[in-house]
């Protein structure tokens, strides 16, 4: 992609970040939402060039993350992008902000008993109901229907999105409709439209995440993959090859060996099983049992070797007597 022109309604000498944005935006935007605002600042200050792939490779991010990430604050207000034919984005304008009474994202509205139930009347709230409890094993409670509802009306996911959010939670082993109402927010946010959409997103973050997060011991469902912690997932899924028990083997060793969670690390091990060829779980056993063997020989052979040395230092640690010799001579020839 070509560079960005980044244009504003105002010039800055230095990188000023305005305090409306601090007060009324900031909470609304993800991590890495917030770096690229900063960013586009920092860039506008100095009249450097940007592009979407430059960003991406700034942050170590997906160009898709990046592009998300500027559609979403174009919601906010905080720019207008311009796009081209081919959808690309190929201009920002930065806008100035100004104070605003109030900001709401999503408000939960307060929804009536008929509301519900007129709902839960329609056929394909019925036969999303039906799969809904195929899936989760458990029969829909109320408070399940309530967050179908402002899933639907409230979010605007339709039926199929619906659904395979719904598939895609239950592959997690989250069938918690509270983890589902905050997909679904996200894919909200992210302007899906259709199950391609989702998808799309969801491919993005591989479903393993989760597994690896629970084998570095990372508990609770709030906690958001970063993009670097979801491009080692895919590098470890897509590009090794290596199926969940191996990965969270390298995740486990990971653990024990450094006592923190380093994603660096369990790369560092997977990228050299990849090399020695490991393909499955028992060829890591193999290569274990290898290097205990090779561990044990090295330790005999230093043993040997310092068993070796002990003994000269023993003959050479006698202390040597330095013999005058013509002193001898005199007293032989005196006897």
């Amino acid at each position: 992609m070509g560079e960005l022109t980044l244009l504003s309604d105002y010039c800055l000498d230095t990188t000023v970040l305005s305090n409306i944005y601090i007060d009324e935006y900031m909470a609304q935007n993800n991590e890495a939402q917030i770096k690229i605002y900063l960013y586009l600042l920092r860039n506008l200050s100095s009249g450097k060039g940007v592009s979407v792939s430059s960003i991406a490779d700034f942050f170590n991010y997906t160009v898709q993350d990046v592009e998300r990430a500027l559609k979403y604050m174009q919601k906010q207000g905080l720019m207008k992008l311009e796009i081209s034919e081919s959808d690309n984005i190929r201009g920002i304008r930065i806008l100035p902000l100004t104070k605003k009474e109030v900001i709401v994202f999503k408000q939960k509205p307060e929804i009536t008993k008929e509301q519900i139930s007129d709902f839960a009347k329609r056929p394909e709230i019925k036969e999303l109901l039906f799969v809904a409890e195929q899936y989760i094993g458990n029969t829909i409670s109320p408070e399940d229907i309530q967050s179908l509802y402002y899933i639907n009306n409230t979010l605007g996911l339709n039926e199929e999105v619906i659904e395979y959010l719904i598939e895609y939670s239950v592959g997690l082993k989250k069938k918690s409709f509270s983890f589902m109402k905050k997909v679904a927010e996200d894919w909200a946010d992210a302007g899906v439209t259709c199950v391609k959409d989702a998808k799309k997103l969801t491919y993005d973050c591989p479903k393993e995440i989760h597994d690896i997060f629970a084998a570095f011991g990372i508990k609770g469902t709030n906690r958001k993959p970063q993009p670097a912690e979801i491009k080692y997932a895919k590098l470890w899924i897509r590009e090794y090859g290596y199926s969940m028990d191996i990965i969270e083997k390298a995740c486990i060793r990971t653990v024990e060996k450094t006592h923190s969670v380093s994603f660096e690390y369990a790369d560092a091990i997977l990228n050299d099983w990849k090399v020695k060829g490991v393909k499955h779980l028992a060829d890591v056993e193999k290569l274990d049992d290898e290097f205990l063997k090779q561990r044990a020989a090295k330790e005999l052979s230093r043993t040997k070797a310092s068993k070796k040395e002990s003994a000269n230092n023993k003959f050479n640690g006698f202390s040597q007597r330095e013999y005058d010799f013509e002193e001898l001579e005199r007293e032989l020839l005196r006897k």
